[in-house]
């Protein structure tokens, strides 16, 4: 099947006439038609009959009117209009024809005019939702070209996602504003970015973090680009975890990353990422098909890069003294040996075999920091665990016991340099046992902090 070239299929509100003459054919087949007041439609169809490029003339001129009017015509009037030369309901005429024959195969044309208002009149709820549908993308998607022209790369994609969960409350009839031709221009401006890590110090947990766009003479500086980073911090289990944040790049297009969380590892690395609003991906993903959103996630984890450092603060074990009070559940302090060995017993898994330890005394940490460090005068460091139950429940054959801790590493000064809490559970039959059992848990997760900082 052939269709009439574009320009003449389209629907066109007229607003005067054409007058133009060529010798054979119709003017109407040639140009654009216009006439005042109504919409008009020109299709063409192909057979080996004039009958049946008539027919199919006939199916294609309302497959147009159907596209523009959210509604099936052709199963509604297309018999009607083969017949009759018209539709009633929508006071619709075929207003010419005209047939050609070459090389054996029949061109035939057709055009139909109807009213304008009543034409307008006739578009289904689905087809006006439609319309309103792809002008909120086209406002979008100007946004999306706005903030590109100003360097603001990443605002510029999060305005073409906006633009896609559009596109997905329903049918578009503009192929460019699919879902799958807006994530393909999402992903072009995102495969331009640009992030590097100037001047990085592998012994400093600091650098200048760029984001230009690779694309044009100059590689311009993004502006406002939003930038997820990651790097690994102990959490108040012991575990080490990774620790997210985002941060914008300024009129520059640069952000300083420096360490300020007194919780983050020692050593390990960090990661820059473009960063996407995560609610506005997952709500894509909800409505999406499976795998959607994979090659632009993938084009995001290209994008990253990674650096790593060791900080060179770590503390000497013979300069530091550590200590340790141990508290039962009614607050009274008891011997440390039941958390003490659990505690050299971590520390001696990871090659750590000598440590001074000592039992602390005082209120709270500031006062065993006093004590040591009279007790201490050529130490520069001073570890002050304080520890103890809790709280306990019992159920009808377990006894869980929680197990909470404190600790604070002072320099000589008594500034506190760190400073982390710790709570964990413990099960038994008894609870003693219980209570022994989150000891052990409590001795694992302090351990491992003792290590981040050996």
């Amino acid at each position: 099947m052939r269709r009439f070239p574009i320009f003449l299929a389209i629907a066109v509100l007229l607003t005067g006439c054409v007058s133009i003459e060529y010798e054979g054919t119709p003017d109407w087949v040639l140009y654009q038609p216009r006439m005042l007041g109504y919409v008009v439609f020109v299709a063409s169809g192909d057979g080996a009959t004039r009958e049946s490029a008539r027919a199919e003339a006939y199916e294609n001129v309302l497959s147009d009117m159907s596209r523009n009017l959210g509604r099936d015509l052709n199963s509604m009037y297309y018999r009607e209009l083969l017949t009759t030369n018209e539709i009633a309901d929508l006071s619709t005429r075929v207003d010419g024809e005209y047939g050609t024959l070459d090389d054996g195969v029949w061109r035939y044309y057709v055009m139909t005019v109807s009213p304008s208002r009543t034409f307008r009149d006739s578009r289904s709820p689905e087809y006006l939702a439609l319309l309103e549908r792809e002008e909120r993308i086209s406002e979008k998607l100007d946004e999306s070209l706005e903030y590109y022209s100003e360097n603001m790369d990443t605002l510029a994609i999060e305005s073409i996602l906006d633009a896609i969960l559009i596109s997905f409350e329903g049918n578009v009839n503009t192929p460019d504003y699919a879902p799958e031709a807006l994530l393909e221009k999402a992903e072009t401006y995102l495969s331009r970015l640009r992030i590097t890590i100037e001047n990085p110090r592998r012994e400093e947990v600091e650098a200048t973090v760029r984001v230009r766009r690779a694309r044009g003479l100059f590689h311009p500086n993004v502006v406002e680009g939003q930038v997820y980073g990651a790097y690994q911090e102990v959490n108040n289990v012991g575990e080490t975890t990774e620790k997210g944040f985002i941060a914008t790049t300024d009129s520059r297009g640069r952000f300083v990353f420096t360490k300020t969380d007194p919780y983050m590892v020692r050593s390990g690395e960090y990661t820059f990422t473009p960063y996407f609003d995560s609610e506005k991906l997952d709500a894509i993903r909800e409505v999406a098909p499976d795998g959607f959103l994979d090659s632009f996630e993938s084009l995001c984890g290209e994008m990253s890069v990674t650096h790593s450092y060791t900080s060179v603060d770590r503390i000497a074990r013979d300069n530091l003294v550590f200590s340790l009070s141990l508290y039962d559940i009614a607050g009274n302090q008891i011997d440390r040996f039941m958390l003490g060995q659990h505690m050299t017993a971590q520390l001696e898994k990871a090659g750590v075999n000598y440590l001074t330890s000592v039992e602390g005394y005082g209120d709270d940490s500031d006062d065993t920091f006093g004590y040591l460090s009279r007790l201490y005068p050529d130490r520069q460091y001073f570890f002050i665990l304080r520890a103890g139950a809790t709280d306990y429940q019992t159920a009808t054959d377990k006894t869980y016991v929680r197990s909470e801790a404190r600790f604070v590493l002072y320099d000589r000064s008594g500034e506190v340099i760190r400073s982390q809490d710790y709570y964990v559970a413990g099960e038994g039959a008894t609870f003693e046992e219980a209570e022994a059992n989150s000891f052990e848990r409590l001795a694992r997760v302090v351990a491992g902090f003792i290590l981040e900082e050996l």
